[in-house]
């Protein structure tokens, strides 16, 4: 498909369960038997509002879109693991605006055993999930404070 750059149907959506996710968990499977029933409603979205694309994730982590296609693979041949959970348009819609403080130990203890490679992993991962109206403070701590 031109517009698309990749085979799809509009007859269906797909339906992607992230790896960490079982999926025979009931709560997955019931995720995926009452998604079905979103394809009328994605199928008139597209026909009656030309809209590209259309996206659901539920809190179990089952990822439905519009239309159907292949997953995309990676270098390896493995198809790319996906939860929309952490995605910030799935936080944003389940979440009001958040304040967060992160406090990040910048020492010189930090050096060993690959510890600031590892904190600064997690804070660009909190920092990523934050919506635009989300509020963020880093505060870099190198030594004690005393009172």
């Amino acid at each position: 498909n031109d517009t698309y750059l990749r085979p799809i149907t509009f007859k269906q959506s797909v339906v992607k369960i992230p790896d960490s996710i079982n999926r025979s968990a009931n709560g997955v499977v019931a995720a995926v038997q009452w998604t079905a029933q979103l394809d009328t409603t994605f199928r008139a979205l597209q026909r009656k509002h030309n809209v590209r694309w259309t996206y659901f994730g539920s809190e179990t982590g089952v990822y439905r879109i519009h239309p159907a296609s292949e997953w995309a693979s990676n270098f390896a041949g493995f198809k790319v693991n996906y939860d929309p959970r952490s995605r910030p348009w799935y936080l944003a819609a389940t979440s009001g605006a958040e304040a967060i403080g992160i406090f990040l130990d910048c020492s010189t203890s930090m050096e060993s055993r690959n510890r600031w490679d590892i904190a600064v992993a997690a804070v660009t991962t909190i920092v990523n999930s934050l919506s635009r109206d989300d509020q963020v403070n880093i505060i870099c701590a190198r030594g004690p404070y005393y009172n």
